[in-house]
């Protein structure tokens, strides 16, 4: 998974764990400035080919 990608254009790789219930967890550190947003990038796929890819531009803002 990468998330997040900030006004700056920067990107960092998160790595996620599988939990309970099928429920995939992962956590980034955003800058420290306020003013900016978030934006969320995810994709997965299966040995089988499937896959999915989801974005989400502007996720949240950061204050």
């Amino acid at each position: 998974m990468t998330a997040p990608e900030t006004n700056s254009g920067r990107e960092q790789k998160v790595t996620v764990t599988k939990g309970a219930g099928g429920r995939w967890t992962g956590s980034f550190r955003t800058a420290k400035k306020p003013g900016g947003f978030v934006s969320v990038r995810a994709s997965a796929e299966t040995d089988s080919g499937f896959s999915v890819r989801n974005e989400i531009i502007r996720a949240y803002g950061l204050r």
